[in-house]
């Protein structure tokens, strides 16, 4: 695996550029303070995660998540470590929506992510939705280990697959778990799972007619403007009468350490439109908006 150092002179770095192919890829990403900014400074992976380091405007690192060929395929087990350091900011995302193909004998794809965040640091993950053909089966394992009084903003959401092309929830399952931990005390243990072999073909998970399902939680200090503009935001929806409500559902729960936003949509750009402005508090720290980030 190659391990390649932060060059502040780079406009766009490529970690991982010639790693070798294979059905199981690991990655490590570390983010300092340094020089005024928040530099990734290690960052490796092996094929088919392929990770990205753009320098962007603000004082945040952000990172990239990809794979070569576009999505993850049946066999894949995707795993990513990332330490982020005292007084850090972190961005992870992805370049496009993340696409899992169909199961070969019921064997599909995985993805981990572990991440520690360290006293004073922030870390935002704001992927493009997960998108699961017919018949994938896909698991997701999210675990992240805040201390004192680290920040964590985290959007884990998953469309109905390819409903252009009449795919509204043939995956086979979908398997998502997140766990937060603050100083040791497990804050956090959310898992979704929807499973074909649990409920009738005609069901559709009991989804209704919403194609998108998303999950918001702010975690720290730094996420406070967040999570109150979420809930106040919830509760205008609620007064509004309910107009939205035949395209879009959504819920707050407030919490000691912050709070978790719940919304489930007819359409993606609708969810999208919402989470835009749900993660615009952002912008100060990051020196951009999370959505104008493609590299």
């Amino acid at each position: 695996m190659k391990v390649l150092m932060a060059d502040a002179r780079r406009d766009n770095q490529v970690l991982d550029k010639d790693a070798p192919a294979g059905g199981g890829g690991s990655g490590h990403v570390e983010v300092r303070w340094v020089g005024g900014r928040s530099v990734t400074t290690r960052g490796r992976a092996t094929a088919p995660l392929k990770l990205l380091a753009p320098r962007r405007r603000g004082g945040a690192a952000w990172i990239y998540l990809s794979t070569y060929g576009g999505g993850l395929v049946a066999g894949d087990r995707v795993q990513l470590y990332a330490d982020i350091h005292p007084g850090s900011t972190a961005v992870l995302t992805t370049q496009a929506a993340t696409k899992v193909f169909h199961q070969q004998d019921g064997v599909g794809a995985e993805q981990t992510l572990e991440a520690a965040v360290a006293p004073g640091a922030m870390l935002v993950v704001a992927p493009d939705p997960l998108t699961c053909f017919a018949d994938a089966v896909y698991a997701q394992r999210q675990t992240f280990d805040l201390v004192g009084d680290a920040s964590l903003v985290l959007l884990d959401w998953v469309t109905c697959g390819r409903a252009a092309r009449g795919e509204r929830w043939l995956f086979d399952r979908y398997d998502s778990c997140n766990r937060i931990r603050q100083d040791g005390r497990e804050i956090v243990f959310d898992r979704l799972r929807l499973d074909a072999a649990l409920h009738p073909p005609a069901d559709a998970f009991a989804a209704g007619p919403f194609d998108v399902l998303a999950t918001l939680y702010f975690v720290g200090p730094a996420a406070q403007a967040g999570q109150h503009a979420a809930a106040q935001w919830v509760a205008d929806l609620a007064l509004a009468g309910g107009r939205d409500t035949r395209s879009l559902e959504a819920s707050f729960s407030p919490q000691e350490w912050g709070g978790v936003l719940r919304v489930m949509g007819v359409r993606t750009q609708r969810v999208l439109s919402v989470l835009k402005r749900r993660l615009d508090f952002l912008d100060p720290m990051l020196g951009m908006n999370v959505w104008s980030r493609r590299a």
